[in-house]
């Protein structure tokens, strides 16, 4: 269960430093917003959804459903 502690989290980093490798701020902003034109604006987004399930399967794992 070490990888639902670390998976999710290590993509989050990653994800930061592609970010930063963009090179400007505000092109983070602009990758996101053109999943039309952008592969790296379609991969910000699985990777967003990605990080999202990781965190709300970490929650269930810590709090399970009791009767």
């Amino acid at each position: 269960m070490a990888a639902v502690m670390v998976g999710a989290p290590l993509v989050l980093l990653g994800c930061a430093l592609l970010f930063t490798d963009l090179g400007l701020p505000g092109a983070a902003f602009r990758a996101i917003s053109r999943p039309h034109k952008a592969w790296i604006s379609r991969g910000s987004i699985i990777l967003t959804i990605f990080i999202a399930l990781g965190a709300i399967y970490f929650g269930w794992w810590i709090w399970p459903y009791q009767d």
